[in-house]
């Protein structure tokens, strides 16, 4: 809830929405530091210098999403890079927000909705996927394989049914162990859980090709919209770290932690280069078929 926009307003207000110790001083409040989110409600807050009250008017600690991307199977859009050596290969957390734009339907085969990849079929790879089969259709699927090898297979029994709904998802590997989290809960229930093959480990290896809004060897695209991407190379995370429950609903936070060789924070804030890396790291994306139009304001909350 935002600090109001006239009137008095006083440091029991400020501790109040942004958080910070006591006793309270103005200098933990300047927009950037560790209590005031950098964004455009709190514009008026300096990042040093002369610090007023009448600069928090209207301020919120509550991190807004400015922008999604929108991805389209029709177009073959797509963001791609391939890693360099990593922190830890087998151990990440990937984090974004999605909204769907197609469903599967169960039988067709070109409503399979790719979310992020890296390798290729006939190689090792790994990747986050919306299956279109079956009993699968509109689940969340995490698959790893080596060429022609046993395979790891985890399927949600938690549906993605709607069109119009932003939905988090966390998936997070810890050698052996893949943990998938819906809008801060943790999947504990599987309609397929066949564990994982340790042996490979495709999303984070150096050398292979790293996709977003794609699975595997960009076979099937993504269609949708996805906002606030974070991969986190060498630490498997909390969703905490990227999100919390205000007013009964699970709203976004702003990951301030640190991002390994590999990590990328995907946030779109460049119309004109939307596979820009804003995590300080780097890695940025070569875009395929992604303009400025693809930049949207369709964002959750």
């Amino acid at each position: 809830m935002a600090l109001q926009s006239s009137g008095a307003i006083n440091l029991a207000n400020i501790q109040t929405e942004m958080g910070g110790s006591n006793p309270i001083g103005m200098n933990e409040y300047y927009r950037g530091g560790a209590n005031v989110v950098n964004q455009s409600s709190n514009n008026s807050i300096p990042t040093s210098g002369t610090i007023s009250m009448s600069n928090f008017y209207g301020g919120s600690n509550e991190y807004v999403i400015p922008y999604s991307c929108r991805f389209e199977t029709s177009t073959d859009t797509l963001l791609s890079r391939t890693h360099g050596s990593p922190t830890s290969q087998k151990v990440w957390t990937w984090s974004g927000w999605l909204k769907r734009d197609n469903l599967g339907n169960g039988s067709d085969v070109n409503t399979i909705s790719g979310i992020v990849a890296s390798g290729n079929y006939g190689q090792d790879y790994e990747d986050i996927v919306f299956p279109y089969a079956g009993s699968e259709a509109n689940r969340l699927q995490y698959f790893n394989a080596g060429p022609g090898t046993a395979q790891g297979h985890k399927v949600t029994n938690f549906t993605f049914n709607s069109t119009t709904t932003w939905w988090h998802i966390l998936v997070r590997r810890n050698n052996s162990d893949v943990d998938i989290f819906i809008n801060g809960s943790e999947a504990t229930n599987w309609l397929i859980n066949s564990g994982v093959n340790n042996t490979y480990a495709a999303f984070n290896r150096s050398g292979r090709i790293h996709r977003v809004g794609s699975s595997e060897r960009n076979r099937f695209q993504y269609t949708g919209n996805m906002a606030e991407i974070n991969f986190i190379d060498g630490q498997a995370l909390a969703p905490s770290s990227f999100g919390e429950t205000r007013s009964g609903a699970w709203k976004p936070n702003l990951y301030t932690g640190t991002y390994g060789n590999n990590g990328y924070r995907l946030n779109f804030s460049n119309a004109n280069s939307l596979g820009a890396d804003s995590s300080g790291r780097g890695n940025n994306f070569s875009t395929t078929n992604l303009s400025a139009d693809h930049r949207e304001t369709d964002v959750p909350f």
